[in-house]
């Protein structure tokens, strides 16, 4: 087994989730109610899958309509394919930029800063249609904020730059491009002026990689946007990936670490994949044959792509994980019971007050059917995804730990405590998971402390009769 993971320092960033406008007014028993008003940004673009629509997404415990899995039309998965789009480009790149040389610098600087900006893959499109490979399955419009067509960009001979540990920037010598992720899919318009920004390039010869996918993003290295909002990503070119191991994963240093080989086995992808990160230096990579594929909303996991790879993973994680399976399950399948998994938040912020007596009345309320098994955020990758994949609910505090529920299998349910206030005391509730649980059709629910006064962002209480009510929700809702 030789997984091939390459670092060069660690990065930690805390959790901050962009929230969403247009909530109604959330009671202690009301569900939340988001309208979406879906318009394509391109209406003008004769587009015939461009579509306008508007929604109304019932955020509560209403079980979601079975999911079918369509076949889409993804990625090449030929190498000789693949090779012919690069081809198709037009230009050279920066073809000429390959060697260390004392002018290197300077003269990369004067193509950064002289080239034209590329904010966001909309603008790609228009500005630079062969280097966009359109994969509409893949669209992302389930924001309010806009639409963004679902693809993967090209660049031959492109410089990835990597600044406080994820690749954030892409340039070809002939344009600069912005890949996008959480808030860098509004940051270039919204908070700075791109001709503004210093082309901070290592004097040192850059690393050369002769073909690679670039997933790193703006907080990607924090475990939710990795698991929501990155890794997701892959399922764009997956099918290339597993016939190219050698096509290098760029992303964030700190979501992979030691997971490389975990992440190998739930993905199906070959043993030796290689994955390649940067630490919080800026630094430079040269890339023959870059492939992007495009960024979802923050907090957001992409529909088609987070069910794919939830397709895969629910697949490959009773065998590739047989011990933890039978180290974790076989005890409690022993007593003829099921899991019932219970997130643990031991510091600020929102830690639960009343955790154990949660726990003492799950218990007592389950103790002919179920087994409570905390999950107290230090398991392995192995352990969370046999963890989560066998529980029948995840009940728990609103935080990152959560998002593990996308191994969990349809039939389950998940259960959000959620405190009165975030983030900066921000009253509207953070509905990242639940939209996660809605792209992979998990039923869910969410509740919220009820607080008026004196409430505090360290800590917070739930009503316990509640909670048990809609744990056994959850539960009843698998036999219908």
């Amino acid at each position: 087994m030789n997984v091939k993971l390459f670092s060069a320092s660690s990065a930690l960033c805390g959790c901050v989730l962009w929230l969403l406008a247009l909530f109604q007014t959330v009671s202690k028993y009301s569900p939340i109610r988001v309208v979406f008003d879906e318009r394509a940004r391109l209406e003008t673009t004769g587009w015939n899958d461009v579509k306008t629509a508007e929604k109304t997404i019932e955020l509560n415990a209403v079980p979601m309509p079975s999911r079918v899995l369509e076949e889409v039309e993804g990625f090449p998965s030929d190498s000789s394919e693949v090779d012919r789009l690069f081809e198709a480009l037009p230009g050279e790149g920066c073809a000429g930029f390959t060697k260390n040389t004392k002018s290197f610098t300077s003269s990369l600087s004067s193509v950064y800063n002289q080239s034209s900006y590329l904010h966001l893959d909309l603008d790609l499109i228009k500005e630079r249609e062969a280097n966009f490979h359109r994969l509409p399955a893949f669209d992302d419009n389930f924001e309010q904020w806009g639409y963004i067509p679902g693809g993967v960009a090209l660049f031959k001979n492109a410089f990835a730059q990597s600044s406080n540990g994820g690749f954030r920037v892409v340039f070809d010598c002939e344009s600069v491009y912005f890949p996008g992720g959480c808030r860098d899919t509004r940051v270039n318009k919204t908070f700075f002026n791109p001709s503004q920004i210093p082309p901070r390039i290592s004097t040192k010869k850059p690393i050369v990689i002769e073909r690679a996918v670039l997933i790193g993003q703006l907080w990607g290295e924090n475990y939710f946007h990795g698991m929501a909002e990155t890794l997701p990503r892959l399922a764009y070119v997956i099918d290339f990936l597993r016939k190219n191991p050698d096509t290098a994963i760029l992303h964030n240093k700190g979501f992979i670490g030691h997971k490389a080989h975990n992440l190998n086995q739930l993905l199906a992808l070959d043993e030796n994949q290689t994955w390649f990160s940067l630490g919080k230096r800026v630094s430079t990579l040269h890339v023959k044959q870059l492939m992007v594929p495009t960024a979802s909303r923050c907090g957001t996991a992409q529909p088609k792509a987070i069910e794919i790879l939830q397709k895969t993973m629910r697949n490959t994680i009773p065998n590739a994980f047989s011990d933890h399976v039978k180290a974790i399950m076989d005890p409690i399948w022993a007593q003829n019971k099921s899991l019932i998994v219970i997130q643990v938040r031991k510091k600020p912020p929102r830690k639960l007050s009343n955790h154990r007596e949660l726990i003492i009345a799950l218990r007592r309320e389950f103790k002919n059917t179920h087994v409570i098994r905390p999950f107290i955020g230090t398991e392995t990758l192995a352990e969370s995804a046999v963890m989560h994949h066998y529980a029948d609910v995840v009940i728990g505090p609103h935080g990152a730990g959560l998002v593990n529920t996308v191994f969990s299998k349809p039939t389950a349910g998940m259960v959000e405590l959620h405190p009165r206030y975030v983030n900066q005391m921000q009253a509207e509730p953070n509905i990242c998971h639940q939209k996660t649980a809605r792209a992979t059709g998990m039923r869910s629910r969410m509740l919220i402390e009820n607080c008026e006064k004196d409430c505090s962002l360290d800590h917070f209480s739930i009503d316990i009769d509640e909670a048990i009510a809609a744990v056994r929700e959850m539960i009843d809702g698998q036999k219908k």
